[in-house]
Order: structure tokens, then C-alpha cells, then sequence
């Protein structure tokens, strides 16, 4: 799936990225992660660290094992 990710808001983008956890798609996911660490210039693992916070406080499971996922591939 080819998605031009410039023109969705923060907001949508992490929307997104629990839409790609929940479809175990870990590019798009990786994808996400790089381009919300551009806009905060921030570290990918800074960004991680972030949607990893997001998702435990919104009990989303599937968000937090790919964020884990990531981070190990990483």
C-alpha cells in the first residue's frame, strides 16, 4: 500500500499507525514512526518511546506489541 503520509495531520497519522498494529503491517507502521520523528525532530526511538506511552494509556495492546516490535528491530 502506497501512502503519501505528508499531508495527514499528527493526529491522523497515529490513528494510522494503531490501524497498521492492528493489521501487523510493520512497514506502513515504520513508515509512521520516521516521518512523526521528522515533524517533532525527534529520534525514531524518542517517537517510539511516545506511541509506546499513547498506547498503554489508551489500553491498545496491538499498538504496544508492534511499537515492541519495532523497537527490537531497530
Amino acid at each position: 500500500m502506497n501512502v503519501n503520509l505528508r499531508n495527514i495531520s499528527n493526529i491522523e497519522l497515529a490513528k494510522l499507525f494503531d490501524l497498521a498494529a492492528k493489521a501487523d503491517d510493520r512497514h506502513l507502521a515504520k513508515k509512521i514512526v520516521y516521518r512523526l520523528a521528522y515533524r517533532h525532530h525527534e529520534s525514531f526511538e524518542a517517537q517510539l518511546r511516545y506511541l509506546g506511552k499513547r498506547a498503554v494509556k489508551r489500553e491498545n495492546y496491538s499498538s504496544f506489541n508492534m511499537v515492541a516490535k519495532l523497537w527490537k528491530d531497530r
